[in-house]
Order: structure tokens, then C-alpha cells, then sequence
């Protein structure tokens, strides 16, 4: 019979392989489409309403540190998770 030590470094790159495994799939990618969506029209929506002087930002200054937090936190779950499955 064969044996596996399972190291910190194997467990490291067993759970990264996972996560860019996870993150990769079809219904990920159309995740990581929308997010960058909402962050282009985001950002177009708060730079057309300063550059018109018509708003100062307000809630919608918001929304692109949002849309970013949302990814990392998708992308911190996601590692989080496989490192816990593997």
C-alpha cells in the first residue's frame, strides 16, 4: 500500500487548485462578469453625475468599494471553503 503525508504546503496547494477550480466554473464566470458590470456602470453612473455637477457622489460613491468587497469576499470564501473541504 502507498502513503500520502499530508504537509501544510500540500494542504496550501490542494485548497488553492480547488478554490481556482471553484471560482472558474461557468456559473463563477458569469458571476465575475456581472460583478465587473456593476462596477463599470458604477463607476460611469458616479463620474457622469459629479462631471454634471449635479450630485456630489452621496449612495452612489458607495457602491464601487461594494462591488469590489463583494468580490474579495467571494474570492476569501471561496479559498476558505476548499481549504476546509480538503
Amino acid at each position: 500500500p502507498r502513503s500520502l503525508t499530508i504537509d501544510e504546503s500540500l494542504l496550501r496547494r490542494m485548497a488553492r487548485d480547488a478554490a481556482v477550480y471553484s471560482l472558474t466554473r461557468p456559473v463563477a464566470i458569469i458571476m465575475w462578469v456581472a460583478l465587473a458590470a456593476a462596477l463599470g456602470i458604477s463607476i460611469l453612473n458616479l463620474s457622469g453625475l459629479v462631471a454634471a455637477g449635479e450630485d456630489d457622489g452621496g449612495l452612489a460613491a458607495w457602491m464601487p468599494p461594494l462591488v469590489i468587497a463583494l468580490a474579495v469576499i467571494a474570492i476569501v470564501m471561496s479559498v476558505s471553503s476548499a481549504r476546509h473541504a480538503v
